[in-house]
């Protein structure tokens, strides 16, 4: 069993694996668990801590040595070759652009482990540049993100080979069991794939003609598929889909787990494989392999026979039935997006509807320097001689930790009410564009078109009248200051009036009080 000792030490050997991790079945790579009691009364294991082993079903590497009867028997923890890509991932070792596959072969490749070189959904995804992992840091994880993105989980074989993986036809014959609960029934076929985009509900799906009873297939914010690009219009989901539906397309499963020595070639049983057994009541049942633990139970170790296999498959998250907001909603709104573009740090967020003959849009953008909210309201009518006419209506606001910003804005026709009064009317509109812009900054208002010469700037002390960069004049402490002025009827102080007669004579008379 172990290479280098001899299998008379060897009491029990158990080895766990599994396909499905946190109830998901793609974009995963779960390290596989041994276990291994040994005879050590010669002390021959007590110091494997910490060293890789070679064995039959692999390369192990052992993580904890501990004692079941001092000086009788020890117990081996291991984990499986998966192991060996809990390694930092370091992102200068890698040059753009390059396909996914090759970004894949590339960190297996640092990683020292040999693996399958097939193609996998995706696998020819141009990328121009490193796709954001968030968090992650190990090696594992990237390739977890980038199976995900192939619709595979990750597996290795008895030779230590790594492989993307998903559900095969190779099939097996279960005679008998010691011990089976299952359901009766399979889930619902995979008709339908969505990538989204999270709980914004930010979705695309495939076919685009959407099935009378759809059974999704989801896969969240995976960023190689979906980078959420803030530069491009370009939604790559459009794309990626394709694949992904390709391959869910029509799997289904039944929910069971199984113990049994009765079946050939039990050791040769690979995850993705599918099966076929009898229940109680006789019903013939077929599902597929998602977790396996093999346990040897004594005898010739290369003797199938000699070993007890559990067999499993479990309820997974990323299919579902109830759409909720879904597909339903894409019917009615155009567009709902989020995009979170983590190379450019920006985050955009846009709800739009639009119908025949109007749209409405509301989007809002997040930098780490200034938020842009907007609220665009466009809607088109015909005039009297059939022509199209557009009004547009938008606000827009800036904020930055120094500034605010205001921004009104309507193109079209000169007033929306007096519009629609015309054109019931029967009359001609003229078409302008009216702007008007207020700033905010530092405590200070400015107002005034930001191509005038004149502008009104309002501080808290002061209000000043603005000729270009000059203060023609300002009010300040109840008084107010002009460089010039010109007086076309009458100047009033107090209760005296100063003013130009008919016969151009200036005249200064009391206008009245005690």
């Amino acid at each position: 069993m172990i290479e280098g000792y001899d299998n008379k030490f060897l009491q029990s050997f158990d080895y766990e694996t599994t396909a499905i991790s946190n109830k998901k079945i793609i974009g995963t790579c779960e390290l596989g668990k041994a276990t291994i009691q040994l005879l050590n009364e010669s002390n021959d294991f007590s110091d494997m801590k910490e060293t890789w082993i070679k064995t039959k079903f692999g390369s192990f590497y052992i993580y904890d040595v501990k004692p079941v009867q001092e000086k009788v028997n020890i117990k081996l923890s291991c984990y499986d070759v998966k192991y060996k890509l809990d390694t930092e991932y370091d992102s200068s070792l890698y040059t753009w652009p390059m396909t996914l596959k090759e970004w894949r072969n590339a960190i297996f490749t640092n990683c020292n482990v040999t693996f399958d070189n097939s193609d996998f959904p995706n696998s020819n995804l141009i990328l121009n540049k490193e796709p954001s992992i968030g968090n992650v840091k190990t090696n594992r994880q990237v390739l977890c993100i980038i199976a995900q993105a192939g619709v595979s989980w990750i597996e290795t074989d008895t030779n230590d080979k790594f492989y993307f993986k998903w559900f095969t036809t190779t099939e097996h014959t279960i005679e008998d069991w010691s011990s089976l609960t299952t359901e009766k029934t399979p889930t619902k076929s995979i008709n339908l794939a969505i990538l989204s985009r999270g709980d914004v509900e930010d979705i695309v799906y495939y076919p685009k003609t959407k099935p009378d009873n759809p059974i999704e297939f989801k896969i969240d914010n995976n960023y190689i598929l979906d980078p959420q690009d803030s530069t491009t219009d370009e939604d790559l989901r459009e794309t990626t889909i394709i694949p992904i539906y390709n391959r869910v397309n029509g799997f289904k499963y039944i929910v069971y787990k199984m113990t049994t020595m009765q079946v050939e070639k039990k050791l040769s049983i690979n995850l993705g494989n599918k099966i076929k057994y009898i229940d109680t009541w006789g019903n013939e049942l077929e599902s597929y392999v998602m977790k396996r633990k093999i346990s040897y139970i004594g005898g010739d170790v290369d003797d199938d026979d000699n070993y007890e296999i559990e067999l499993s498959a479990e309820a997974i998250d990323e299919t579902n039935s109830n759409l909720k907001l879904g597909v339903d909603v894409i019917k009615e709104i155009s567009n709902i997006g989020a995009k979170v573009d983590k190379q450019n740090e920006v985050i955009q967020l846009i709800n739009s509807k639009a119908n025949n003959n109007s749209e409405k849009i509301a989007e809002i953008e997040i930098t780490n320097e200034n938020i842009t909210s907007s609220v665009t309201s466009v809607e088109e009518k015909l005039n009297e001689v059939g022509e199209a006419i557009e009004t547009i209506n938008s606000t827009m606001m800036k904020q930055t930790s120094e500034a605010f910003e205001m921004l009104f804005t309507q193109t079209g026709i000169e007033d929306t009410v007096n519009t629609i009064q015309n054109m019931l009317n029967d009359n001609t509109t003229d078409i302008n564009t009216i702007s008007q812009y207020i700033h905010f900054e530092g405590g200070i208002i400015t107002l005034g078109a930001s191509d005038s010469q004149s502008k009104l700037i309002i501080q808290k002390d002061r209000i000043s009248f603005m000729t270009g960069d000059s203060e023609s004049a300002y009010i300040s402490q109840n008084q107010l200051y002009i460089t010039d002025s010109t007086i076309l009827r009458k100047l009033q102080v107090g209760r005296w009036v100063t003013q130009e007669d008919e016969y151009g004579n200036l005249n200064t008379k009391w206008v009245g009080g005690e």
